[in-house]
């Protein structure tokens, strides 16, 4: 086969011959998909991120301070109990930035669960 035979018959093949179109790509021209009933919004998903960003970053912070507060030494009483102070108000933090990323009202009765640590922190430290 010459050249001239060999490019004709590569052209013939690439015109007979058309590559399936893939499922997972748009395709352009072609109408959008109908969105779910179900589905959420890109601000729901970024407030649900943040909530949960939120929650483990200051969580663990709180948590820290308990441990922190725990591992001090006995003979220094003021420092445990700061520690347990400052813990029982980064988990109010946690709280109520969670109750305002979602915009409902600071002041209520999930903001307890905010000193959770805290109060884990005086029943391993002195109650127990």
């Amino acid at each position: 086969m010459t050249e001239q035979n060999q490019a004709q018959l590569g052209d013939h093949l690439m015109r007979t011959v058309s590559p399936k179109p893939r499922r997972h790509l748009i395709t352009p021209g072609a109408p959008r998909p109908p969105a779910r009933p179900n589905a959420m919004s890109t601000v729901q998903v970024q407030k649900w991120v943040t909530t949960v960003l939120t929650v483990v970053i200051l969580g663990h912070l709180a948590e820290a301070l308990v441990i922190f507060a725990l591992l001090s030494p006995r003979d220094h009483p003021a420092s445990r109990v700061g520690l347990l102070v400052i813990a029982g108000i980064v988990g109010l933090l946690a709280a109520g930035g969670v109750r305002a990323i979602h915009r409902r009202r600071l002041v209520s009765p999930w903001l307890l669960l905010g000193l959770i640590p805290a109060a884990s922190g005086i029943y391993l430290g002195y109650l127990r």
